[in-house]
């Protein structure tokens, strides 16, 4: 599942290749390819490391060895923002059901959310530190199924 670009220009992963793993990302994709105010995008070409000490094992988190880990971004996307200047967003795509808590917390859902958590807080630490010491004009979204109404890029408004 493929978006044929209409912009093939824009798109600059080293791989040539878009990684695309749900309906989601398949609108976020389309949206990057079509919007005039994204410069250029590529998918899980950028690598964020984390650490997240636990594994699932017969439904029970347990304690294994803290090794780095990788996290790929969904969409790295670089766009010109309300001000004019150039901006780049390191984007992750996400029912939102998968970035609250779970209401009804199962030992999966418990250890998916905090998994996501760790992933999410070592990207804001990675746009942090690019702001702070290359002076880059970056910063770390979550985009949900209520951010692609909002872009009309194909969620039906039911």
């Amino acid at each position: 599942m493929y978006p044929m670009l209409i912009h093939p220009e824009k798109y600059c992963n080293k791989r040539k290749v878009i990684t695309i793993r749900s309906s989601y990302e398949y609108m976020f994709a389309k949206f990057c390819d079509t919007n005039e105010n994204v410069v250029s995008w590529s998918s899980e070409e950028t690598i964020i490391p984390y650490y997240f000490p636990y594994v699932l094992k017969n439904n029970k988190k347990l304690k294994c060895n803290n090794k780095q880990r990788r996290y790929f971004m969904d969409f790295d996307i670089i766009i010109i923002n309300k001000d004019g200047a150039t901006e780049r967003n390191l984007i992750e795509v996400k029912p939102y059901t998968q970035v609250i808590a779970p209401k009804k917390p199962t030992p999966y859902s418990m250890f998916a959310y905090e998994k996501n958590i760790a992933k999410w807080n070592a990207t804001k630490l990675f746009c942090e530190k690019l702001r702070n010491e290359k002076n880059e004009n970056v910063y770390f979204k979550i985009i949900t199924e209520q951010h692609l109404k909002e872009l009309s890029v194909g969620v039906n408004n039911e």
